[in-house]
């Protein structure tokens, strides 16, 4: 297009952006590349650096940089294209965070790319190395589906914020295994924790990590590394929730012409709960704060309540310890190609069917919500919301052959995460004390089925009670002891119950091991059979009523 000039530069292509902004395509000695007319004005050392590494043109005198702003000046853009500047979709196509673009119409892609959305192995062999940790395991496919509702995004109704969720439980439960390997849909090896993030940023750290991982997907691994404590963080928490679930962004110097929407779904894993880590916080902000990021709990399934990393273990492995080490080395070789796949679906289909498929979206979304509605009408409406997306994901995603029909079925895999979040809500709405005084009808209520015996002296179990009762009570030491088998079947909520008196210091845990929840059974206990056992401390009166005539008598 002209003539080359003293820098050895020549201007071979000059285009409009869809925003206005002007950019010239380069050609040096070494090869080319596209660079806005914006960039002189904003840095003079990066727009050289550019030049010369991709170029091998030199502009390192004055004179010959201002060579090369004449040459800008004097070249007029001749037609429009459509420049991506982050990843995400572009009109009708989409640019994957390594710089894949994926449908027709872009031009010109601005960002570098991004190695952790680089694909390793094919979607196959991604498929076979999860198989045996996700067929028909709810959480599992539930983070999944979660993670490829990002290119979704865009056929929600305006009203929908983009999905959050956190992951709770104690350590070692599998809560960032679950991220990385929800993270494996679409990227792979950063920070030593898969594809996932670290919390361990700044509010601007934030944004950053918004508009690189753009109508893609966010793991925020571990809130306890945040590196914040008490209100520090409590607030910091408070301000990231709230600006995930806007799609808005902070419109920086830098940025080229008006910044695009910003939006993925955000999966985080912590230890403490959102509700817990906003304590101190107004009641209106913990409500609307947990409202856009629900909680679900991730326990061992030792303890056989709430939602264990596995429901069951895969085939090979007879113990979770290993059957998650496992889940977390099948990611290790296979990642990034999931999300890839799904979104040339969602590509595809667009073009063929256009505004019906953001309808036909839209109405399985609506459907979903009614069926939720009806099984937890005191459930969260955006809770609802972020679920819909999520089933309506996984049955696109189904039709892609992303993810595997065998793998299950979404409505039953969502109705099981809703029944677990909804329960959840429920029980940090309780007062440690009301929860102890739960426990106390419970005891009086298996009392009547003779399930509860007395560890005292005057009272021994095999004299009064069948051996092998799953209840026992010290009045001596004011404890009762449980049998975790029989108190996860048959006390609801009990994990929250259990980490709620933990808190409140009414139940014994060993500090080395104070995630179990559990402690080595009494002597007295031992020769029955007993195991570990659940320990309660029980107010003074109650462990007096163990001693009187009419507790001892059998219904």
């Amino acid at each position: 297009m002209n003539t080359p000039n003293s820098s050895q530069l020549r201007v071979i292509d000059a285009v409009t952006a869809q925003d206005g902004a002007p950019f010239f395509h380069l050609e040096g000695p070494s090869g080319t590349c596209w660079i806005s007319g914006s960039d002189p004005q904003k840095s003079k050392r990066e727009t050289i650096d550019l030049i010369d590494r991709r170029t091998g043109a030199h502009l390192y005198t004055t004179r010959t940089y201002n060579e090369f702003l004449d040459l800008l000046q004097n070249t007029l853009p001749e037609r429009d294209v459509l420049v991506a500047y982050q990843p995400g979709w572009t009109g009708d196509a989409f640019v994957v965070g390594d710089g894949r673009i994926i449908g027709e119409g872009i031009e010109i892609v601005t960002f570098d790319p991004i190695e952790k959305f680089s694909p390793a192995g094919t979607l196959e062999d991604w498929q076979v190395a999860i198989d045996p940790f996700i067929a028909n395991q709810p959480l599992p496919f539930f983070v999944c589906a979660l993670a490829l509702a990002g290119p979704v995004y865009r056929f929600f109704e305006d009203s929908i914020f983009p999905p959050q969720v956190e992951l709770v439980g104690e350590p070692r439960s599998g809560k960032s295994t679950l991220g990385i390997l929800a993270a494996s849909t679409g990227a792979g090896r950063a920070h030593g924790i898969g594809g996932a993030e670290s919390w361990n940023m700044t509010q601007n750290g934030y944004e950053l990590l918004r508009r690189l991982h753009r109508d893609h997907f966010l793991v925020l691994d571990e809130a306890e590394g945040s590196g914040q404590h008490g209100a520090a963080r409590r607030d910091f928490a408070q301000s990231i929730v709230f600006q995930g679930a806007t799609s808005t962004s902070k419109v920086r110097y830098t940025d080229e012409g008006s910044a695009p929407p910003i939006s993925m779904p955000v999966l985080s894993t912590t230890n403490t709960p959102l509700r817990d880590v906003l304590r101190g916080a107004s009641s209106n902000v913990i409500d609307a704060a947990t409202s856009r990021m629900p909680s679900i709990r991730v326990v061992r399934s030792e303890e056989a309540v709430g939602l264990p990393v596995l429901d069951r273990l895969p085939t090979g492995y007879t113990d979770l310890e290993a059957a998650v080490r496992g889940l977390r080395g099948a990611v290790g070789n296979a990642y990034a190609t999931a999300l890839p796949a799904f979104v040339d679906y969602l590509v595809e289909r667009l073009s063929a069917e256009g505004d019906a498929l953001q309808e036909r979206i839209r109405l399985e979304m609506g459907r979903t919500r009614d069926r939720l509605r009806r099984t937890a009408a005191d459930g969260d409406s955006r809770h609802r919301d972020m679920l819909a997306a999520v089933e309506v994901t996984a049955t696109l995603a189904q039709e892609a052959g992303v993810l595997l029909q065998v793998w299950g079925s979404p409505a039953q895999i969502v109705d099981v995460v809703h029944q677990e979040i909804v329960a959840y809500g429920r029980s940090t709405s309780v007062r440690p004390e009301d929860e102890y005084r739960r426990f106390w009808r419970y005891v009086a209520e298996q009392r009547k089925r003779q399930r509860v015996g007395s560890l005292h002296v005057a009272y021994l179990p095999s004299e009064r009670f069948p051996e092998g009762c799953p209840i026992m009570i010290d009045p001596d030491e004011a404890k009762a002891y449980v049998e975790p088998d029989h108190f996860n079947r048959t006390f609801p909520g009990a994990f929250a119950f259990l980490r709620r008196m933990r808190d409140a210091g009414r139940l014994l845990v060993n500090d080395s091991e104070a995630h179990r929840l559990q402690i080595h059974a009494p002597s007295a206990m031992k020769r029955l059979g007993f195991g570990r056992v659940f320990a309660i401390r029980l107010d003074e009166k109650d462990a007096r009523r163990v001693l009187t005539r009419r507790f001892q008598q059998r219904r």
